[in-house]
């Protein structure tokens, strides 16, 4: 009951003072402003998801949004009840986050007690193991970080499932033990829908019945048929997706459906980065230095880099090392978990560190559920050496060790945690550490217009579209400011220059036609926002400013009607609202 209430407390300690923290740049553009999080229809996708995806044309947003949408429903849908219940602040989000971690930890406790024999050093040592993950700096992307919940939610049911696994397993009573399985199911189902990570939970317990319990693989399998044949639900939803993107089913095609960023990776060169990365996560495992929240990973495009060459034969070391004494202890379970733990490490950071292209080479928040395979194989290690002389000074000298680690890791958490204060903070960290994105500018660049200093941020968002052409939105938040700043005959010459760029994007169109607007050529802007409506029917910024035009112009019903049109994405502002509802009076009134 101590070790539960205190693996209550700590993140608490840890994380409280992050409740006020600012948000980051995918935070805002996944979470607060996602505007599929506003209502609660956003869930009724099933029904039609090549009309869902396509409402991301409707919206003028990224078909990324709809689709992780698609993929992980009960992560957005806890999002969406955070707005529901807190709104846009983000200390509401945060709260749910760090509850999160703290359960994590309660549940790693828990079955690390039950893995290692249920003596009281087994629990000693679960509890030391489980506050290690806890305060490690590692988690501060999956707690602080607020888009992360994906992680440390699909990492929770994990967790839950394979906890309920193992009570299923030594239950006697057959009704309990269907029970159990079907809860197991459930947290298994929740896990996957949280994040594409929970697809391995079969995996990890079929590894656990075939090294930790020693069964042969077809008995393993039939231990957990079940289990393993929830495995086609997330690779089916992926084809499904692809297809609503682009008509057809070409699983190879569909392997590339988040690799479509500015920078994209073959599959090859991707995989042979990630064995390099494997390593990269291993070493801030276990010695935490250099985070950084966007590392500038270098690709690997060859099987001779020398990189690689280390890497793998590294890795094959400490499997080999691993399996040894596997076979060599006989038929101890404790003598196994160095190779489980292992093989967990590897087996969940193979959804997004194996062959599949992400527009990310190398992300922290990544070793969140990795870490805990590490976690029981070094927590055996040491259960396997004090036991060869079970002395209590030895003992003793192991907590002292590790309770001495916890204090030092609190400490760089705490640390870590004030880089993610705010935008400015977290940026110029990432800019310090080497890292040359256009992610990154953007953020110093949102961050000085948010502090309030224009004049540099306009100098970010230079740099930004001089250096990275190709990103569309450093074209956008340059030609925004402009606007902000009534620089219109700039922002006409940038909105201008990035349409020679990347064609007629909405947006790039209708900051344009604002362009000209401010400089009194209002109908110049009108026929580009009427061109926009002919392609898209329901844009929302074009309907309003077109109503503004017309209403100036004493054409309130031509007015009226582009303000209901735009409502149709979504409620209107207090201001546009009001003058609707003003509008409907004055021609409800009319003879």
């Amino acid at each position: 009951m101590a070790a539960l209430l205190t693996l209550m407390i700590l993140p608490w300690l840890l994380y409280s003072h992050t409740l006020k923290f600012e948000s980051v740049l995918d935070d805002q553009e996944y979470v607060l402003v996602n505007p599929l999080i506003h209502e609660s229809r956003s869930f009724h996708y099933p029904h039609d998801f090549k009309a869902f995806i396509e409402v991301a044309d409707k919206l003028t947003i990224s078909t990324d949004y709809p689709v992780n949408f698609i993929l992980r429903p009960v992560s957005y849908f806890t999002f969406y009840l955070n707005r529901c219940y807190g709104g846009v602040e983000t200390a509401s989000y945060r709260i749910v986050n760090i509850s999160i971690h703290m359960m994590n930890g309660m549940l790693l406790f828990l079955l690390t007690h039950r893995l290692l024999g249920r003596t009281a050093f087994s629990a000693s040592l679960a509890l030391s193991a489980a506050l290690l993950f806890v305060v490690h700096p590692l988690a501060t992307e999956s707690v602080t970080y607020i888009t992360q919940r994906f992680e440390s939610l699909a990492t929770l049911f994990c967790l839950a499932a394979l906890l309920l696994h193992l009570l299923a397993r030594a239950s006697e009573s057959k009704a309990m033990r269907l029970l159990l399985v079907a809860g197991g199911l459930l947290a298994t189902l929740l896990a996957m829908f949280s994040k594409e990570t929970g697809a391995v939970i079969p995996l990890l317990l079929l590894l656990l019945e075939v090294f930790y319990f020693r069964q042969t693989l077809w008995s393993g399998i039939k231990s957990v048929r079940w289990h393993l044949l929830l495995l086609p639900i997330l690779p089916a939803l992926v084809l499904a997706c692809h297809w609503a993107l682009k008509d057809n089913l070409n699983p190879l095609q569909a392997l590339n459906i988040t690799n479509s960023g500015l920078q994209t990776y073959s599959i090859t060169d991707y995989a042979l980065t990630q064995v390099c990365a494997w390593l990269s996560y291993l070493r801030l495992l276990l010695f935490p230095v250099g985070q950084n929240f966007d590392h500038d990973y270098p690709l690997i495009t060859t099987p001779w880099d020398v990189h690689f060459l280390t890497s793998i034969l590294t890795i094959l070391m400490l499997l080999a090392a691993a399996y040894y004494l596997h076979r060599r202890s006989g038929s101890s379970r404790l003598s196994s978990l160095p190779l489980c733990g292992l093989l967990w490490f590897f087996i969940t950071l193979a959804p997004s560190s194996s062959f599949i292209p992400l527009p990310d080479l190398f992300a922290e928040h990544r070793s969140y559920l990795p870490s805990i395979g590490i976690t029981f194989a070094l927590a055996a290690i040491i259960h396997l050496w004090v036991s060869q002389s079970p002395t209590v000074l030895r003992r003793a000298a192991i907590m002292t060790v590790m309770g001495f680690c916890a204090v030092l890791l609190s400490l760089a958490t705490l640390l870590r945690n004030e880089v993610m204060r705010n935008r400015e903070s977290l940026w110029t960290d990432t800019l310090a550490k080497g890292t040359n994105k256009a992610r990154v500018w953007k953020g110093l660049g949102i961050a000085a217009v948010n502090a309030g200093r224009p004049d540099k941020a306009l100098s970010y968002f230079k740099h930004a579209a001089e250096n990275f052409p190709r990103d569309l939105e450093c074209w956008l938040n340059l030609c925004s400011l402009h606007l902000k700043m009534s620089q219109c005959a700039e922002a006409e010459a940038t909105s201008q220059q990035a349409i020679k760029i990347h064609g007629n994007v909405v947006l790039l169109l209708h900051l344009h036609a604002l362009s000209l607007g401010h400089q009194g050529r209002w109908q110049e802007g009108e026929k580009i926002w009427k061109v926009i409506l002919s392609q898209f029917p329901d844009d929302r910024n074009s309907h309003l400013c077109l109503a503004e035009i017309y209403l100036n112009n004493g054409q309130p019903q031509i007015a009226l009607r582009h303000l209901r049109s735009g409502e149709k994405s979504g409620p209107l502002d207090t201001t546009f609202g009001a003058i609707k509802q003003q509008l409907e009076s004055q021609i409800a009134s009319l003879p």
